[in-house]
């Protein structure tokens, strides 16, 4: 309960401030003078709250002042109930009801949310810390201006509490003793709460007291000014009375109701429902129907709790106004949420998009018109035909009700489908004390399969140039850099990978009598069947989309007992220090509901709005993502999760890792998870390799990616120098690939056509064989990471063979025939629910011998 009366009445201040704060500093690029800033833009934007308290509590004083000689003489002639009986008497004649006394604290009332809101943020501000302006060494900590000695005092609490008690001196002229006395004693606790706060939020409150000081001698000067013309002519008056007749409030209310069950309710429900266990998590297991409420109530905040305190203080003319207002926005809201509400890329669970939001101009005008056609009908309704409005808002708001039900049922169910199975539940380990789940023998032969989720191939020469110690540590590894995926995607890609040629999408297809699922999780079986029939001892980590399920479902795996299979990714983020907080969960739920904002807006608002996926938070630039932090703890980590054992029992272990798949800022030259980043420049030395090749590194969305991938192979790396210091590395076969890359535009001779980006097809494969040790070494020979399961297995199993189909997994003859490529955006499970692939948005291509060779790239029907 606590939680939503927070979220509905601090929240929406705080994403306010907030929110400004990220614009104007990005505008003027100092804090200090972005605080004053803010300070200004918000006492602005809630002027009229303040005037109108002020008008109702300079109303309750002027009545007070007109009953006080009437109160007097009833408390002077009369005693005990016959007192009480008279003054209940005289307060209902002049319509009076002491409780009325409250109104008298609106003005205070409302500063406590703006101070809770502003405490919030401001006191926890990492850009405030080391920050200095004018005369203050450090926004993020007490002033101290003032020194004697040791003794230190903070000036900037004094200068606001002159200021405070000189804007109250202003204020409560005319006002009882009572009243002056609890403004003069406010001024007193604000000077105790802030004293010893950062120098940027006392600045921020200073700031309020200026603004309001001048506000309170404006309309003390007003009221003398105005005391002359307090008269008017009957006409005046008569006509003044006409116009204050208000409008129902049915309209407005059902157009709040609208936009806060759109923006807080079906919208966010609808994204989670997609992929409800990109929600879940794997340690915390719970409900993610939960950050529906939490943006609900922040909505409720926004659209009804202070759209309605807004409402409530308008005169009759600015009622109608707000009305207007709020039933244009909710259907401007529906109307590019429903008919433009395409999403623009791949949605992370971070709500980032794995490209930059723009547009078509075409469609962003045809938007602008719809939007400008909307608002013109809404006009129209709401002046002749009020009753169709509110009906039609109260049809929406019952279909946005019913919708939000369904998705929340999808939510729940597949949310309970995971927490639920044992397999899952029984996987997750404890990272207090981590249990090693990566067995190696020293004794007998290991396989490795790890596949790194989107690494990208054509990084390798360039992450080497510039850490040469990694060629060291990847001793013995074979580089295939002209590596094919059949697919661009985890859903295309990792069934090949994991299965063989059998599991191409092309082949796949072929297969048309049985689903999907069933074949992807046959793909994730093949190796760990081989192997354990072998009688290797077979460990599986994190197989991907296994039930197509996000979090994979290890129960495809019950009907194999010589399987152990494990979750790591999300399991040990805890332990890199400092990177997982809670103010990261409260960011997801504030970003849920700006991203609901920004599937509601126009499309010319919605790059604005998205703000290159921080949606105006100040928590993303002291944060890395979630997803990233995730996966790289795994590889963090895998001295300890790795087990050396002296038997001769062979080994086999599956895993995959997404650490490169979310892009994220490190820190050079370690890379390391700090503060500091990285600016993006073509002219790098880095990306120039010495026979003059380059990879575009102009942007920070490339940059990023390959700091991931550069954080992957440096952890991997000494994960390999472990091995060789236990004895293990000889007798292990290691082969690194992935499923897919990234369409980033960073390599001329991969940009196949305007519909194919060949980076996002070209895969890492990165071999080890046994006993090899030779310097890192470099082949053009043509593969795919189809080859994947033949070189894990070749001379590790006396016949490799697939143990579903019997036929061989050697894919020397497929490689022959030209490949068959999708280009397919289709990449959520969710969408791939029957027996073959819909590939319906993209093209299809085949490629032979060399993906570098652009004449050997042929788009076919």
């Amino acid at each position: 309960m606590t939680e939503a009366l927070y979220h509905i009445i601090i929240s929406p201040v705080h994403l306010l401030i907030e929110t400004v704060f990220d614009v104007l500093y990005d505008l003027i690029g100092n804090a200090g003078l972005a605080i004053v800033a803010v300070s200004l833009v918000v006492n602005v934007l809630v002027l009229p709250l303040y005037l109108r308290a002020d008008r109702v509590q300079e109303a309750e004083r002027a009545k007070q002042r007109r009953m006080a000689p009437g109160i007097a003489h009833i408390r002077k002639t009369f005693r005990g109930d016959e007192q009480f009986m008279m003054l209940s008497t005289y307060y209902r004649q002049n319509s009076y009801s002491p409780l009325h006394g409250l109104r008298g604290a609106f003005s205070l009332l409302l500063q406590i949310p703006f101070f809770i809101a502003a405490y919030r943020f401001l006191s926890g501000l990492a850009l405030l810390r080391g920050t200095s302006f004018l005369m203050i060494p450090d926004l993020g900590a007490p002033d101290g201006l003032l020194a004697a000695g040791a003794l230190r005092v903070n000036l900037l609490p004094v200068l606001m509490t002159l200021l405070n008690v000189l804007s109250t001196f202003v204020y409560t002229r005319g006002a009882v003793l009572k009243e002056k006395l609890q403004a003069y004693g406010l001024a007193a606790l604000f000077l105790v709460l802030l004293y010893e706060s950062p120098a940027g939020l006392v600045l921020y409150w200073t700031c309020n007291q200026v603004f309001s000081l001048l506000k309170n001698l404006v309309n003390t000067g007003g009221r003398f000014f105005c005391i002359h013309f307090e008269k008017k002519t009957e006409k005046t008056a008569k006509r003044a009375k006409m116009n204050t007749k208000e409008p129902s409030p049915r309209i407005h209310l059902a157009a709040a109701l609208a936009l806060t069950l759109l923006a807080g309710a079906l919208i966010p429900s609808a994204l989670i429902a997609d992929s409800p266990l990109e929600f879940t998590g794997v340690r915390d297991a719970l409900n993610p129907a939960r950050y529906v409420f939490s943006t609900f109530c922040i909505a409720a905040g926004c659209f009804l709790l202070w759209g309605g305190v807004f409402y409530v203080i308008a005169s009759a003319k600015g009622k109608r106004l707000l009305t207007t207002i709020f039933t244009a926005l909710s259907a401007v809201a529906i109307l590019n949420y429903m008919a433009f509400g395409k999403s623009p890329g791949v949605l992370s669970g971070d709500l980032t998009f794995d490209r930059a939001v723009t547009f078509p101009l075409s469609l962003t005008l045809l938007n602008a018109a719809a939007v400008i056609l909307v608002i013109a009908a809404v006009i129209l309704l709401i002046r002749f035909k009020p009753g169709i409005a509110s009906a039609a808002l109260t049809v929406c708001c019952v279909a946005f009700v019913v919708m939000t039900v369904l998705n929340l049922r999808n939510i729940t169910n597949e949310s309970c489908a995971f927490t639920q199975a044992p397999a899952n539940r029984e996987s997750v380990t404890a990272p207090e004390g981590i249990r090693p789940v990566i067995p190696l023998s020293r004794e007998g032969r290991n396989v490795v399969v790890l596949m790194l989720d989107r690494a990208i191939s054509g990084y390798i020469p360039y992450i080497m140039q510039e850490k040469p110690e990694l060629e060291k540590q990847f001793a013995g590894f074979v580089y295939y850099p002209n590596t094919l995926s059949h697919g661009s995607y985890t859903v295309f890609g990792a069934p090949a990978l994991f299965g063989g040629y059998e599991y191409t999408v092309a082949e796949m297809n072929r297969r048309a009598d049985e689903r999907l699922v069933v074949k992807h999780n046959e793909a994730l079986k093949v190796l760990p069947k081989l192997f354990s029939e072998e009688g290797y001892d077979v460990t599986v980590c994190d197989p991907p989309f296994a039930g197509y399920r996000w979090i994979p479902d290890l129960s495809i795996y019950d009907d194999m007992p010589g399987v152990r299979a494990h979750l790591t990714d999300g399991v040990y983020t805890e332990t890199l220090s400092g990177t997982f907080d809670k103010p990261r969960e409260e960011n997801r739920k504030r970003n849920l509901f700006c991203y609901s904002l920004f599937k509601s807006s126009p499309l010319f608002l919605q790059p604005a709005v998205y703000a290159e996926g921080t949606y105006h938070s100040t928590y993303a630039d002291e944060a890395f993502p979630e997803l990233f932090l995730n996966a790289y703890s795994v590889l963090a980590n895998m001295m300890p999760l790795t087990e050396i054992t002296d038997d001769t029992e062979n080994r086999f272990v599956m895993m995959s890792n997404a650490t490169p798949h979310e892009p994220a800022m490190l820190t050079p030259p370690d890379y390391t998870l700090t503060p500091g980043g990285d600016t993006p420049h073509g002219s790098d030395p880095r990306f120039v390799l010495s026979d003059g090749s380059r990879v575009r590194m102009d942007d920070t969305w490339g940059l990023q990616h390959y700091h991931v991938n550069m954080a992957s192979l440096l952890r991997i790396g000494e994960w390999l120098d472990y091995l060789r210091e236990e004895g293990v590395y000889d007798n292990t076969r290691i082969i690194i690939a992935s499923d897919h890359g990234r369409f980033l535009g960073q390599f001329d001779r991969l940009i196949i056509d305007n519909e194919l980006d060949a980076e996002a097809v070209n895969a890492l494969l990165l071999v080890k064989d046994f006993g090899s040790d030779a310097p890192l070494a470099t082949s053009m020979d043509f593969m795919t990471n189809a080859d994947v399961p033949f070189l894990a297995a070749n001379g590790a199993v006396k016949s490799p063979v697939n143990p579903f189909s019997g036929k061989p997994l050697d894919g020397r003859e497929r490689k022959k025939e030209k490949q068959l490529v999708t280009s397919s955006d289709n990449w959520r499970t969710t969408n791939q629910h029957g027996n073959t692939f819909d590939t319906s948005d993209g093209h299809w291509y085949t490629v032979h011998d060399n993906i570098f060779q652009k004449e050997n790239w042929e788009r076919v029907e």
